[in-house]
């Protein structure tokens, strides 16, 4: 499951996915993710062959899909801060099986809360 935005979070996504990962991008119906405001041949090479999950963050239907697809995931990627994840539900501690991996990737350096 991909949850990041812009490129460093995606790029490790698509890294993974030469390595055989299959990748699901998830992303906000109220705010897509960045790179698609720029040239659409980029977001194109970085999620080629990748899923897609639209979700609205503020449906309890859509939050219950998510949560079944986080449960099934290898790998979470994520780049939110923790207050934005625990606002919607997205613990790791609590949404995750044994077994899940969850990998902050981020480019700024500093605290998360």
């Amino acid at each position: 499951m991909d949850f990041t935005s812009l490129w460093a979070g995606p790029l490790c996504a698509y890294l993974l996915s030469l390595c055989g990962a299959e990748v699901v991008k998830v992303e906000s119906v109220q705010r897509l993710d960045g790179v698609r405001r720029g040239p659409a041949a980029f977001y194109d090479l970085l999620h080629a062959g990748h899923g897609s999950v639209t979700v609205d963050f503020g449906s309890r239907a859509d939050m219950d899909r998510l949560r079944r697809l986080v449960r099934r995931a290898d790998l979470v990627l994520e780049a939110s801060r923790a207050r934005a994840l625990r606002r919607r539900g997205l613990v790791a501690a609590e949404v995750v099986d044994e077994g899940t991996s969850w990998l902050s990737v981020i480019a700024y350096a500093g605290t998360r809360a």
